[in-house]
């Protein structure tokens, strides 16, 4: 089943289970796809475990990009300090 593909979660049930999901609520996220969709609990344990996955490994980049940034950042840094 493809997310896209359903024709019963719109946008606006999409941002709203988004947003539990980003505060750390999947089970808010949960209840809302169960009230406004017709999907199975099956399905939405899918859709919600998959996005808690992607959002771990989004986050592992960014901290990742984040501490070679931080590297440059300090090396640029100390060279300039550097007489």
């Amino acid at each position: 089943m493809c997310i896209r593909d359903r024709k019963d979660l719109d946008s606006d049930t999409l941002v709203e289970a988004g947003q539990y999901l980003i505060t750390g609520k999947p089970e808010m996220a949960k209840d809302v796809l169960a009230v406004n969709t017709s999907l199975s609990e099956q399905e939405i344990e899918a859709i919600v475990s998959g996005a808690e996955k992607e959002a771990k490994q989004l986050v592992s980049e960014a901290k990742a990009e984040l501490n070679k940034v931080s590297e440059t950042v300090g090396t640029y840094t100390h060279l300039n300090t550097v007489p």
